[in-house]
């Protein structure tokens, strides 16, 4: 259920264009710095964690006024 929840999300996200491109390859650069990554999908699931959390930082970061 949540695997399926996880892709519908993925593929709205695809259909509505709302992929950051600069920001995904920024956290690919960062995941590929990390070096307790074995393989090429612990590097893509750690890259998409950090773009899911950058993401989120820059949907609720507060303003300073």
């Amino acid at each position: 259920m949540v695997s399926q929840n996880w892709n519908n999300q993925l593929n709205t996200m695809e259909e509505n264009n709302i992929l950051d491109q600069g920001l995904y390859a920024a956290s690919i650069r960062a995941a590929l710095e990390v070096d307790f990554l074995n393989n090429r999908e612990e590097v893509r699931m750690y890259a998409t964690s950090l773009y899911n959390a950058m993401m989120w930082a820059k949907n609720h970061t507060v303003k300073v006024k």
